[in-house]
């Protein structure tokens, strides 16, 4: 983390992201430490907890890689202002569309 708020340093104006696949409180904690702009975690790692704080803290938060269209709709119905990274945005077009 310590590169990335030293990039953070040299370009305040690109957004910076904690990416985590093990651990979301450990993504929004160090985000908060370092004055990220949000958080990147797999989606499986995503829950409730995690999404009241990371909202409460302002962080935007990042869930990659929902691959299937139901996992995508169950995402975002249960946490409504995530973004979804996915391999597969053709399928995801209709979602976006609804």
């Amino acid at each position: 983390h310590q590169e990335l708020f030293e990039f953070s340093e040299y370009c305040p104006d690109v957004p910076v992201f904690v990416l985590e696949n093990h651990n979301a409180f450990d993504a929004i904690n160090a985000a908060r430490v370092y004055g990220f702009t949000g958080i990147d975690v797999n989606y499986w790692t995503m829950n409730p907890l995690a999404y009241y704080l990371a909202k409460r803290h302002g962080l935007e938060i990042l869930v990659y890689t929902a691959n299937r269209t139901w996992l995508a709709r169950l995402l975002k119905r249960l946490y409504p202002s995530i973004s979804i990274t996915t391999d597969v945005p053709h399928l995801m077009q209709q979602l976006r569309e609804n």
